[in-house]
């Protein structure tokens, strides 16, 4: 692997001290096209930089670096626009680096932007053709902007951004002194930044990351330099070979020494490549139809192998899917999948190997792979989905069979839990565990976990810990079963329920808006049997099953009588998080967003809310939201959410995704002298980002807050959205207006936030 660098300047200063040092895993080229501008390349794309004269491979690292010339003297010129003329910059910016990178397999990063200089500082160094234009404060407001909207966007698309700013700022924002820089403009000594490099350049080794969506004959990548494991398709032994070489690496070879159940065998030729490189305990393979086993079985016989064939599960200490060809993500291969895996998982196995056959021309699950951008990320978060977490997922290899049309990941699941644990006062080690937690439609709460652990006795124990109630008393172990077979939300597991003595617990939604939550009952479970569970609280359920064979096939919980109980902060607040978290929780709004969550939350009452400023027609995701933050609030507190701004287009946008909102079409100021804002809790001041001179919107939005201050109650939180820092940004005079008034704000951020006294 080879790391280049591509951009103005900034590509050679900083990045050539690591080169000559060899400060690096691997080698750098870097590639210095010259001073040209974030812009500039935006515009040409390709025609700039052409991947294929620089001899970049697959596998290769590329970093863009551009961005601070812009900031330093142009993005000025059009000062009263600049918060757009960003956006489109890191728009096209952003287009032209997934234009460039295409279908190949690399890794990709973008370089932030430094720190400015003083203008004090930069008389000696100022270059006439790239002056510094624009005051300090502004040109840090731009590269301040540039890196959020930087980052953000290399988020959605899978690159890694280089957050060089903090690296190289003093504490009032401007680049740092030498040696860490050059003392103009660029980086110096680049060693701060070798952690984050070398983070970026190990995730490289397992795969590559898309930037764009990608084309499914390109979607393999080697790994353990094998680019064809069996290109034939019948040759087991390169895929064994692989294996058994992670093994080595990751397990201490723990699968030589291991009972082994194969599914798919491949008429034997796995389980006896795997008895062939000295695999001490028993292998067995399993087939789907009696004539394969039958033909494996003369096979082994005939070739004086130990190995033995079947049709039924087998319980072994490992177990191989290789050749397994249903697996093409559909959801009834999903539902086959966790049926298997809950057997594998529930007969104590340590280590799984998966492959995924997945052939080209059957796309269904094409549309899932989309989003991640990532087919090996996909199956990997699949494969920790079937089985709940309990075994760390490794990429292995990857095999592309060109004749079968197929490209098949493979996989090395590890069990992984071992955790140190304290229960008064006694020390215990967990060797399994399993999270309580409430579900919801989407989402799901943690309460807890159980855990399977052994004392400093030496015995094993069934250990309990609830959030709300911390540990219970040490149990003994009761039986053999896995966790994550015992406790299942909305089903029972696959293993014999004939008198067994179990603790079950239950979950059961009403409706979307409402929860009830039921505490743990004891019972014994007989077979063919109506079993009624009776909580310690005020429900009453009773557990219908039908039972065959020993095995569970169907159950149906029925509520008789039921007493909803009522969220408690913490749940509103964990299940707030867990909405918003994966949306916003790495937007530049998250912090004060929370912030007025928790304080809403906490209170206790119906929320009233007041927001100037819907959403844009040309959002972009992260904007835009507020409104759908305040109506989940109002659907989980009760209350009203009035959303008011004067572009039509806005108005319809917003009414088209509005979940109970008023949206009301007018200027803010005339609008908000109507309202009574007597019980408002909330009022959140957004106006005027459509293309406003310079000023205006910080003066609209403090006649906002003129017409309304009187009006509101106490405790009211008063918050503005866009302020890039302390004095730039809508907050300016509103933020004057509490300095003058002595009323600290509860939150500094892109969103600054107060509360009325």
């Amino acid at each position: 692997m080879t790391l280049h660098t591509f951009g103005d300047s900034h590509s050679h200063h900083g990045w050539n001290s690591l080169k000559v040092t060899n400060a690096l895993s691997v080698p750098i080229e870097v590639h210095h096209l010259g001073p040209f501008l974030m812009h500039t390349f935006g515009n040409k794309k390709t025609s700039l930089i052409d991947l294929n004269q620089y001899n970049v491979k697959p596998g290769d690292a590329v970093v863009f670096c551009f961005g601070e010339i812009d900031c330093r003297c142009h993005i000025n010129k059009f000062h009263d626009t600049y918060e757009k003329t960003i956006k489109d910059l890191v728009l096209r910016y952003m287009e032209a680096i997934a234009e460039v990178v295409g279908d190949r397999s690399l890794r990709v990063a973008v370089e932030g932007v430094l720190p400015t200089v003083e203008i004090s500082k930069s008389q000696k160094f100022n270059n006439p053709d790239f002056p510094f234009l624009g005051s300090d404060a502004q040109r840090q407001t731009y590269i301040s902007r540039m890196n959020m909207l930087l980052k953000e966007a290399c988020s959605r698309r899978g690159y890694t951004f280089f957050d060089v700013f903090s690296e190289h700022s003093t504490p009032d924002g401007f680049l740092v002194p030498a040696p860490k820089s050059d003392g103009m403009v660029h980086a110096g000594d680049f060693t701060c930044m070798i952690p984050a490099i070398e983070a970026f350049l190990e995730k490289s080794k397992y795969g590559p990351i898309y930037g764009k969506e990608f084309d499914l004959p390109e979607i393999y990548q080697p790994v353990f330099g094998l680019e064809h494991l069996h290109p034939v398709g019948r040759l087991s032994d390169s895929r064994i070979e692989t294996i058994l070489s992670a093994d080595r690496v990751y397990n201490g070879s723990a699968l030589l020494k291991s009972s082994v159940c194969d599914f798919g065998s491949n008429l034997g030729h796995f389980s006896m490549s795997l008895e062939a490189a000295g695999c001490s305990g028993k292998v067995t393979g399993v087939e789907c139809g009696q004539s394969w086993v039958d033909a494996s079985n003369h096979i082994a016989k005939s070739v004086g192998s130990k190995c033995t064939f079947t049709r039924d599960f087998v319980e072994a200490e490992a177990y191989l899917f290789l050749s397994v060809s249903h697996h093409n993500m559909t959801d009834s291969t999903y539902s086959g999948m966790q049926d298997t895996f809950d057997r594998v998982i529930a007969s104590g196995a340590h280590t799984i190997y998966v492959e995924q056959a997945t052939h080209l021309e059957f796309l269904p699950w094409a549309a899932k792979l989309r989003c991640s951008g990532n087919v090996y990320l996909h199956f990997k978060r699949e494969l920790e989905k079937v089985t709940h977490g309990l075994f760390s997922v490794r990429l292995i290899g990857v095999d592309r069979n060109e004749r079968l049309n197929t490209v098949r990941p493979i996989y090395q699941l590890k069990k992984k839990v071992d955790i140190e644990l304290e229960v008064d006062g006694k020390k215990y080690r967990a060797y399994d565990t399993w999270d309580i937690s409430f579900i919801g439609v989407q989402h799901r709460r943690p309460l807890g976990a159980y855990y399977y652990a052994v004392g400093e006795d030496g015995k094993d124990y069934f250990l309990k810990y609830r959030k709300d109630r911390g540990w219970f008393p040490p149990e003994p172990k009761k039986d053999g079963m896995l966790l994550s077979d015992i406790f299942r939300w909305g089903m029972l597991p696959f293993y014999d329920m004939s008198k067994m003595q179990k603790e079950i617990f239950f979950k059961y939604t009403s409706n979307p808006n409402r929860y009830e939550d039921f505490r743990p009952w004891n019972t014994l479970v007989d077979e063919d049997s109506n079993v009624s569970f009776i909580d310690t609280g005020d429900h009453e359920l009773t557990y219908e099953m039908r039972v065959g064979n020993g095995m569970v096939f169907s159950e149906m919980l029925t509520l008789l009588s039921k007493n909803p109980i009522v969220k408690d902060s913490q749940m509103l607040t964990d299940e707030f998080n867990i909405e918003f978290g994966p949306k916003l929780g790495k937007s530049h709004r998250w912090e004060a967003f929370s912030l007025i969550a928790q304080k809403l939350i906490d209170a206790g009452a119906s929320v009233q809310v007041v927001e100037t400023g819907s959403t844009w027609t040309e959002d972009w995701h992260g904007q835009g939201c507020s409104t759908r933050v305040w109506e989940w609030l109002v659907a989980n507190l009760g209350g009203s959410v009035k959303s008011i701004d004067i572009d039509p287009g806005h108005v319809k946008l917003a009414r088209s995704f509005s979940r109970g909102a008023e949206i009301i079409q007018g200027d803010s100021i005339t609008e908000l002298l109507k309202m009574d804002l007597s019980n408002t809790s909330l009022l959140f001041l957004d106006s005027y980002d459509h293309n406003p001179p310079y000023g205006l919107s910080e003066l609209h939005v403090v006649g906002e807050l003129a017409v309304c201050y009187e009006r509101l109650p106490s405790g009211c939180l008063i918050a503005v959205d866009d302020c890039a820092n302390e004095t730039s940004g809508k907050h300016n005079f509103v933020n004057a207006f509490f300095k003058r008034m002595g009323i600290a704000p509860l939150k500094v951020s892109y969103i600054y936030v107060w509360q009325k006294p």
